[in-house]
């Protein structure tokens, strides 16, 4: 486990920690809290997940990377075969129902030909609407994959 939480890196900081993760094979959990890196810090998070094969678990709460710079980070995660990551922490980030119904759907609910990625994930204090929730909820119960898949801000939701 490397924690590099309130390390106030950056971007140029977050550049310098993607470039040594890309060829890394070592690192298993990688704790980013509260280290402001913004979008384009998150871009280059993403760079990094194209190669990266041994991350398991990453936390990027707390650092402003909003729709765009989840979007970068999951399509790092989708366009590695060879990507371990199954455990994201993305509290506090700005994130709306269509950065949540985006990450769903590429990393959560398999789609044909693809295999589940997240089994757990850490999203609470974003700006996920209570509608939403239920929705992305509800659809994880149809998917069957209610105790297969943890999400914290999904506890004690009424599907109702």
């Amino acid at each position: 486990m490397l924690n590099l939480s309130s390390c106030n890196l950056g971007v140029s900081g977050m550049v310098s920690i993607s470039e040594a993760l890309q060829t890394n094979s070592s690192i298993k959990q990688l704790s980013l809290y509260r280290n402001v890196f913004d979008v384009d810090g998150a871009r280059a998070l993403g760079k990094a997940l194209k190669t990266n094969s041994s991350l398991e678990m990453l936390d990027i709460g707390h650092n402003r990377i909003r729709l765009t710079g989840l979007k970068s980070i999951v399509e790092g995660i989708l366009s590695n075969p060879r990507s371990q990551v199954s455990e994201m922490s993305i509290k506090w980030n700005f994130i709306t129902d269509e950065g949540f119904s985006y990450l769903f759907d590429q990393l959560v609910l398999p789609k044909q030909g693809r295999v589940q990625q997240l089994k757990k994930l850490w999203i609470k204090n974003n700006f996920l609407s209570e509608y939403h929730k239920i929705e992305l909820n509800k659809r994880l119960t149809e998917a069957r994959l209610t105790g297969q898949v943890y999400v914290d801000d999904f506890e004690g939701v009424n599907l109702l």
